[in-house]
């Protein structure tokens, strides 16, 4: 594959991250000021929300070098597969998401805003990729490997609004201070999914 199509599936994850702020500006949940300029004081902006940053600086990267290395190692059966299975993760998570009892800037009301539907695409595409990378390739480089699932590790952490039950922000929910055991699990697999993947590809090698 050429490696122009990785760099074509970067900028794609990274313009679906951008909508999803411009999404989130346009329901006046961006920022934690504008949120409260709506009459919302406790919700999850876009910008506040720890996996918005990593999905535009790590996700969407990484995204786009496996794409462009790996792909060739990949049958078709293989990435609609995933495709499958990651859109369909992805949807049921977000509509778990959505039923949560605080507000935020992917959902509130009981529904999706824009910026969820957004997200919905983009993790789903975004879980097919690091499945494929995870579960289907072979051949990987270590050094490689190893700092993808280091930043990956890293994702999780943030992503689980652990800097924010840290920081503890005013405009902060109390439901998401409170989700420690929630959060601390699914890093944990997670961590674990990318532990035993690592170490079972570099072993093969």
């Amino acid at each position: 594959m050429h490696p122009i199509f990785g760099t074509i599936i970067g900028i794609v994850a990274e313009t679906l991250v951008l909508l999803g702020a411009w999404g989130a500006y346009k329901d006046d949940f961006l920022t934690p000021r504008q949120m409260r300029l709506r009459g919302v004081y406790y919700g999850l902006p876009f910008i506040g929300h720890g996996g918005m940053w990593g999905d535009f600086v790590v996700v969407s990267t990484f995204g786009g070098y496996i794409v462009t290395l790996y792909s060739p190692e990949w049958s078709l059966s293989q990435v609609v597969f995933m495709l499958v299975s990651g859109f369909a993760v992805s949807i049921v998570m977000h509509i778990l998401y959505a039923r949560g009892g605080f507000p935020s800037a992917h959902a509130h009301s009981g529904k999706l805003t824009t910026a969820g539907w957004i997200h919905v695409v983009y993790m789903g595409g975004a879980l097919a990729v690091f499945g494929l990378f995870y579960l289907y390739t072979s051949h990987v480089s270590v050094w490689f490997l190893t700092t993808v699932s280091v930043f990956m590790a890293i994702h999780m952490v943030i992503g689980n609004n652990t800097i924010l039950r840290i920081l503890k922000p005013s405009w902060c929910p109390r439901e998401t201070l409170q989700q420690r055991i929630p959060g601390y699990v699914s890093v944990a697999v997670v961590w674990m999914f990318l532990a035993w993947r690592t170490y079972a590809i570099i072993k093969a090698e």
